[in-house]
């Protein structure tokens, strides 16, 4: 393989694997990076449209597109699964605080690995495993509410309390 081809490949295959680097990034900015290497796959996918109508010619050419989708695939499920993984977290803990509010007629101020956030009755903590999502824990005495931020303004709510189930809510906070 000669330095030219040797570069022609690096060029193909170097663009899409960097999308990888995305999954390093924690919590909801991941929700940016996400659509950013959408806006990639879907560039490619208009490429591999094109490219195909003229196959003979630019076969080689259809590597990077096809990697990049692969990538863009990959990455969203990673992100999807780790934020389905950790709102199942997220649910235990609830769960586990609810019953705290049954017990004690009262909901806790203050929860075992809960930091104190802005604000008078609010904690935070992260969940999750390898990508982590911010929890932000809010009482008043007989219920509670604890966000889990997805994205800006985007997540699930969860809700309980004395006399209440635990309730899960998806869509804008």
């Amino acid at each position: 393989m000669n330095l030219k081809s040797l570069g022609h490949w690096l060029l193909q295959v170097i663009p899409p694997l960097s999308l990888v680097f995305l999954l390093s990034e924690r919590g909801p900015s991941l929700v940016y990076l996400v659509g950013l290497s959408a806006i990639c796959a879907f560039v490619s996918l208009f490429s591999i449209f094109f490219k195909a109508l003229h196959f003979k010619k630019r076969k080689k050419k259809l590597v990077r597109p096809l990697l990049t989708c692969l990538v863009f695939i990959a990455l969203f499920s990673v992100a999807n699964t780790s934020y389905d993984a950790a709102k199942e977290l997220a649910v235990l803990e609830a769960r586990q605080i609810n019953a705290l509010c049954h017990d004690n007629g009262a909901c806790p101020s203050e929860l075992k690995g809960w930091d104190k956030a802005y604000g008078d009755n609010r904690l935070k903590r992260r969940v999750g495993n390898w990508i982590q999502y911010p929890l932000v824990y809010t009482n008043n005495d007989k219920d509670f509410l604890i966000d889990m931020l997805r994205g800006p303004d985007l997540g699930d709510r969860i809700s309980g309390g004395v006399g209440k189930e635990v309730g899960v809510f998806h869509g804008n906070l």
